[in-house]
């Protein structure tokens, strides 16, 4: 099942959010073009924070690692004309995408506000703890773009928790 009722609110949901949590208030006031976010130790939408649900109820491009939310999960939330693609990145594994190729990736999409004024960036857990975010960062300072880090926990800091 679609969790339509996030699309069809979208852009009210930050209203939610400053209701919910009066610091966030203002999101809207700084858009990014890009967000590098973490997904945390889920692997269903249902379980993401509001905010990056918000965020993803209005994507124009997802990039997502194979550790991250499965590609139905994100359909799930995002708009039908939303581009969803995997970028793999588990490990060594030689069919994930080169690392440069998915920094001109975010480049390329976010070149074209017009056409994609949204661009997420999924990564499993948190987006710095083996997720290779300073090169994407780097790439989006080079290029002059915009963008914001929204971390999650990483199964190295909640896994002990569990034990």
């Amino acid at each position: 099942q679609r969790l339509t009722e996030l699309r069809v609110i979208g852009d009210d949901m930050n209203a939610l959010i400053s209701r919910l949590s009066p610091d966030l208030a203002g999101i809207d006031d700084f858009h990014p073009q890009v967000y590098i976010i973490g997904t945390g130790l889920s692997n269903m939408a249902i379980s993401l924070p509001l905010s990056t649900l918000a965020i993803l109820s209005r994507a124009s491009v997802v990039l997502h690692d194979n550790l991250s939310l499965p590609a139905d999960e994100i359909r799930k939330v995002v708009p039908e004309s939303c581009i969803v693609r995997g970028v793999g990145k588990r490990g060594d594994d030689a069919s994930s995408i080169p690392q440069s190729e998915i920094d001109k990736l975010l480049i390329e999409y976010a070149k074209q506000p017009e056409k994609y004024s949204t661009i997420l960036r999924l990564k499993g857990g948190d987006p710095f703890l083996f997720g290779r975010s300073r090169t994407e960062i780097d790439a989006l300072r080079e290029h002059q773009i915009t963008y914001t880090v929204i971390p999650n926990l990483s199964s190295s800091v909640a896994g002990p928790h569990y034990a």
